[in-house]
C-alpha cells in the first residue's frame, strides 16, 4: 500500500500483485492504472507521497507500534495489524479472547501515521525521505 497525505488527512491506495506487470527485468504497474487508483480512492493530484508498506513492515498508528498484515477492506480504509512484541493471534488464544485481529481504519481522526525501519544495530527510526517508485527488480 502507498500512504498519502492529502489536506492533512492521511489516504492509502492499494497495490496489489496483480496490478504489476512483467517487464525484462523488473515488475512495473501503469501510470494510468495507478492514476485510476488514486481517484478511486479521492486522492488529489497535490497531496505528499509519504510512504509505501508492504506485509510485515513496521509502522506507528497514532502513537502505537503495530506490524502490517495487510489492507483488511480497501473501500473502508482499513487495514489489519499485528503487535510487533509478540503474536496477537497467539495471545488471544491463550488469554480466551474472541477477536483475534487488530483493523484500524485510516481516516481523519488519524493524527500520526509513520513507517519505521530498522538499521543492522537494531535501532529503529522514522522513515521520512521515501521515494515513490513504480519498478521493482525482479
Amino acid at each position: 500500500m502507498d500512504v498519502y497525505l492529502d489536506n492533512n488527512a492521511y489516504k492509502f491506495v492499494t497495490v496489489r500483485y496483480n496490478d504489476l506487470k512483467e517487464g525484462k527485468n523488473e515488475y512495473y504497474f501503469g501510470k494510468e492504472a495507478y492514476e485510476k487508483n488514486l481517484n478511486e480512492k479521492n486522492i488529489s493530484s497535490i497531496a505528499t507521497f509519504k510512504f509505501s508498506l508492504y506485509k510485515n513492515d513496521l509502522l506507528i498508528l497514532n502513537s502505537e507500534k503495530f506490524r502490517l498484515i495487510g489492507v483488511n477492506n480497501d473501500k473502508l480504509n482499513r487495514i489489519e495489524l499485528n503487535t510487533v512484541e509478540f503474536d496477537y493471534k497467539e495471545y488471544c488464544d491463550k488469554h480466551s479472547i474472541a477477536n483475534k485481529r487488530i483493523v484500524k481504519t485510516i481516516s481523519r481522526n488519524t493524527n500520526d501515521f509513520n513507517k519505521l525501519s530498522t538499521d543492522t544495530l537494531g535501532n529503529q527510526y522514522i522513515v521520512s525521505n521515501e521515494k515513490w517508485k513504480n519498478t521493482f527488480q525482479k
